[in-house]
């Protein structure tokens, strides 16, 4: 708030009694002016916060001055609601108000008036001329050309049936997820769903599950199920069927043809992120790992199309996950797993080169002398396979079209993967010939 105008302080004037102030007096008093309005607004403000009100009311301004001893305002009242809540039903838990009067009428609220304010600090007028002339100011001007689109007030009842028709045809522009207006059915379709699927009976589960991936007009429930995934997920971390709950709604939903899964392309690949490398301390945490490198490539499937790099940048975290010694080696065992999901060729020309570093790891040798061990004996049972199918590729295009691979490795590269592997990747090649050619 800068200095008070001098209108300000001949308003103030004015309300007591002043007809007129000088410019050089009004100079005078702009700043303890100023000082006094900011107080008793600080003071009001202090007033509604003790209140628990949202709103700075008249009252709070009112019990502001006679605080420091000033005159309160007058011809305010909005102690009274003009139109009371009735309670009118109970659906669901859920409180259905209505006004009490039958029903409003609209000239009623057309000839509806604001209570006077203490002083009318508008002044309207016109210009009737100047030495003679007709003065008429840019906007009168515009005036005269102007041709409301609306009825005066004694016609307002057919403008106000037009804006609402108006209304009606632009809300059916905005979709249905922007909306989220939920109706009763699918409330109900919500609710029973969720107690299917924590139901003890698995055949019930799946069959919600495949309702899940076949039904329409889900649209509007899929934050609501997004939610209730991650809801399983954070609160039961040591649960299998919960874990398998939350990824298997997550797969439902992208499977769905008619469901936009690209909106929250954010949410679900976290989902399947946290289940792929978070620490999951159960005997069944490989299988929900697979599960969550399945749903990762289901995403990345079908958002292909209008996020191309969601597969490139999903790799490079994946692989620095691998290249890092902290996470432990189920976490880097999911890691792995999404990587076969993304395709021959990613794993042929990023895997491929690291695995034997990874294996050589000397925090990893460190596991098979723990109780650990059968961890590490899963992870490079999955390093073997992926190596394997790379290596089964390229001899195979080398042997039968004459054709090198797609992503040649050198000498040296396969010389190391061999030495590290040994014998458990001789099921995979075709044959000697082939490995010497490559």
């Amino acid at each position: 708030m800068s200095q008070a105008t001098y209108a300000t302080i001949s308003t103030i004037a004015q309300s007591l009694g002043i007809s007129h102030v000088k410019e050089s007096i009004a100079s005078k008093l702009s700043h303890e002016c100023k000082r006094n309005i900011l107080k008793i607004l600080c003071d009001a403000v202090q007033i509604r916060n003790t209140s628990k009100s949202t709103r700075l009311k008249s009252t709070h301004i009112n019990a502001a001055l006679e605080s420091n001893y000033l005159e309160p305002l007058f011809g305010y009242n909005d102690s009274t609601d003009k139109y009371q809540l009735i309670q009118a039903g109970c659906v669901d838990a859920m409180d259905l108000l209505t006004y009490q009067d039958q029903q409003i009428p609209i000239e009623f609220l057309q000839r509806y008036e604001n209570k006077p304010y203490p002083i009318d600090t508008t002044i309207d007028f016109s210009w009737v001329a100047v030495q003679g002339q007709n003065v008429r100011s840019e906007e009168e001007q515009d005036l005269d050309n102007y041709e409301p689109g609306y009825a005066e007030k004694s016609d307002a009842k057919p403008y106000l049936q037009q804006m609402m028709i108006q209304r009606q045809n632009n809300e059916h522009d905005y979709t249905m997820s922007s909306k989220h207006f939920i109706s009763y059915e699918l409330k109900l379709y919500n609710q029973t769903s969720r107690q299917l699927l924590l139901s003890s009976d698995i055949s019930e589960r799946e069959k919600m599950l495949f309702n899940l991936r076949k039904e329409k007009c889900l649209e509007t429930l899929v934050p609501y199920y997004i939610r209730f995934s991650q809801k399983k997920m954070i609160e039961t971390p040591k649960k299998y069927n919960n874990l398998y709950i939350s990824v298997s709604v997550v797969r439902a939903i992208v499977q769905n043809e008619d469901i936009s899964s690209d909106i929250y392309i954010q949410q679900l690949i976290s989902i399947a992120l946290t289940l792929l490398v978070s620490v999951c301390p159960i005997p069944e945490q490989f299988i929900i790992r697979d599960y969550a490198a399945d749903l990762l490539k289901l995403i990345v499937d079908k958002s292909v199309a209008n996020y191309p790099t969601v597969q490139p940048n999903l790799t490079a975290q994946l692989i620095s996950i691998l290249m890092n010694p902290k996470p432990t080696v189920s976490q880097k065992y999911g890691a792995l797993a999404a990587l076969q999901k993304f395709g021959l060729e990613t794993t042929s020309e990023y895997l491929s080169p690291i695995l034997p570093k990874l294996l050589r790891d000397s925090n990893m040798l460190k596991v098979v002398h723990s109780k650990n061990s059968e961890n590490l004996t899963k992870f490079y049972d999955s390093a073997v396979q992926t190596a394997g199918l790379c290596l089964h590729s390229d001899s195979y295009k080398t042997t039968s079209t004459g054709l090198y691979p797609m992503n040649p490795k050198t000498m040296s590269n396969y010389r190391e993967i061999m030495d590290t592997f040994g014998a458990d990747l001789l099921p995979y090649y075709i044959d000697d010939a082939a490995l010497l050619a490559l």
